[in-house]
């Protein structure tokens, strides 16, 4: 992520130590994760306060994946 990137990131989701209510989603959440980006990734992380449990290694292909595994698992 670059710093442009970064900086959008963090005006969206400033740190606050705040997860979100249960069953409550992003204002813009699309439902197929086949499209989804890093940053849209990352903004789900914030989000639910959760890792998905992503490693340093995986690529985008492998976060869609758990991604997928989380949300089957709700």
């Amino acid at each position: 992520m670059d710093e442009a990137d970064q900086e959008a990131f963090h005006a969206e989701f400033p740190p606050n130590g705040n997860a979100s209510l249960i069953g409550s989603t992003l204002l813009d959440f699309e439902p197929n994760r086949f499209g989804y980006t890093h940053m849209d990734i990352l903004r789900l992380m914030v989000f639910y306060n959760e890792t998905f449990g992503f490693v340093p290694q995986d690529d985008l292909s492998d976060r869609k994946h758990k991604f997928g595994i989380f949300l089957t698992r709700l």
